[in-house]
């Protein structure tokens, strides 16, 4: 059995020992090979202790959690954990990749699922909206001045919903509800849609108003409702804050509710508009007897013999308006839209070109400086003269302008200054034409223009 073997003889006489490790002869010790089997045998256990090793680590060592303060460049495509509030709502890009930030306290990181992993997350609805807490996994990417954490495992994301914090009229809601979720109900008006594919809206009631704003996310998640001004909606959102102004911001299409569509009362008497037509369609028609130009719109003033009631048409509106110059008192106009409450106020607010209507030009008369007087007031004048001063005022800027049969001023507000793109030209010296309202401001006579159009330099 062992002839062929020359670890059967030993290496010091010669003589046949077989398996021995001491040649029973001479004594001599004999160095044999490690057996194979014993080497499959070591295999084997290794491999065993080894996926026992990871099962363990897999099971029982949990992925560290890191704070953004704490992330050092030397953490480059590690794989951890945070956790945070989500601060801004989810973004779906073109590439089929999606991201939003999360707030841990002490600073604000973007998370990024890229094409399949988003696709996922889509598919199963995991998708977290503003004001929820998440924790998720993934490996973090640090570039130059910029860092942010890529989910590997969308099993790795877990979405925590807040409570909501209580059902409110848009009035009651305020600075102290700032990161909470809410339930709102109220009147749909200025709807409008982003470039982005969001809409932004106004929900109104009898005491006040909230902005909302749903993001493009949502119609991706099947948000298909059509909203129009005056449609009542129950919206349920997070309460943030953007350019200074509160907004409420829904995380998923069922969030946003429509409970009544819109009424169309059609033409009424101004003597007939009262707070239980809030929230409808009205039209009314009237003389213009006060134009005031802001930065986000223009608040008109509708005169019908029955009473007056104020119009609000926003910038984006008015300055597509054909016949712009000519919204001035005098006028007479008609008007369509969502009758709302602004600062105690009713007011219409016009959502299209087309419901603010010129039905007869004002009656706008070339003159001298000279004959204009005080019983003038509220009426339209053209003027062609000269800049003799220019005062600038906290309030806006004041011309003095002659034509040589007098002198009078032109008052231009600072939301209207804005507008003007001619007006670092205002200089003494240059010739100017104004169409404007004469006003009276303690005793002194005024020109002020309506529209950045109103005024003109011609020499």
């Amino acid at each position: 059995m062992y002839a062929g073997d020359s670890e059967a003889i030993c290496p010091s006489c010669g003589r046949y020992i077989g398996p021995r490790d001491v040649c029973p002869y001479c004594g001599a010790r004999v160095k044999r090979r490690l057996s194979v089997r014993l080497l499959k045998i070591a295999a084997v256990i290794l491999a065993v202790v080894g996926l026992l090793t990871i099962r363990f680590v897999a099971v029982y060592i949990q992925t560290p959690v890191v704070k953004v303060s704490e992330i050092k460049p030397s953490m480059n495509y590690a794989h951890i954990k945070m956790t945070g509030i989500v601060t801004r709502y989810p973004s779906l890009y073109s590439d089929g990749s999606l991201s939003f930030w999360i707030d841990d306290g002490t600073g604000e990181i973007m998370v990024k699922a890229y094409r399949f992993e988003a696709q996922e997350l889509l598919q199963s609805g995991s998708i977290p909206a503003m004001g929820d807490r998440v924790e998720v996994e993934g490996s973090i990417r640090i570039r130059e001045d910029f860092q942010y954490l890529v989910i590997d495992l969308p099993s790795k994301l877990v979405i925590v919903k807040p409570n909501i914090s209580g059902s409110y009229s848009p009035a009651e809601i305020g600075l102290e509800h700032l990161g909470l979720k809410v339930e709102v109900v109220g009147t749909a008006s200025g709807v409008r849609e982003t470039s982005s594919g969001g809409i932004i809206l106004y929900l109104e009631d009898v005491g006040g108003s909230i902005q909302v704003y749903i993001p493009p996310i949502l119609r991706v998640l099947g948000f298909n409702e059509t909203i129009m001004d005056g449609v009542r909606l129950k919206v349920v959102g997070y309460v943030s804050l953007y350019q200074g102004e509160l907004e409420v911001v829904p995380g998923m299409p069922q969030e946003i509710e429509v409970l009544s569509q819109v009424f169309e009362y059609g033409r009424v008497s101004i003597a007939m508009v009262n707070e239980s037509l809030v929230g409808s369609i009205i039209e009314v028609e009237g003389e213009i007897v006060e134009v005031r130009t802001y930065s986000s719109g223009t608040l008109v003033k509708l005169d019908d013999g029955t009473g007056t009631l104020d119009v609000w048409i926003p910038v984006e509106i008015y300055s597509e308006h054909p016949k712009v110059a000519m919204i001035a008192p005098t006028a007479k106009a008609r008007a369509k839209g969502l009758l709302a409450v602004y600062k105690d106020k009713l007011e219409i607010k016009v959502s299209r070109v087309e419901d603010f209507q010129l039905l007869e030009e004002p009656a706008i008369e070339i003159t001298s400086i000279a004959s204009i007087t005080e019983s003038d007031e509220g009426r339209l004048f053209m003027i062609q003269a000269e800049i003799t001063d220019v005062v600038q005022l906290s309030a806006g800027l004041k011309l003095l302008v002659s034509d040589g049969t007098g002198t009078i001023a032109v008052w231009i507000w600072n939301d209207l200054l804005e507008q003007i793109t001619i007006a670092d030209q205002f200089k003494p010296g240059v010739r100017i034409r104004v169409i404007g309202q004469l006003v009276i401001y303690k005793g002194t006579l005024e020109l002020q223009p309506l529209s950045p159009e109103s005024i003109e330099i011609i020499g």
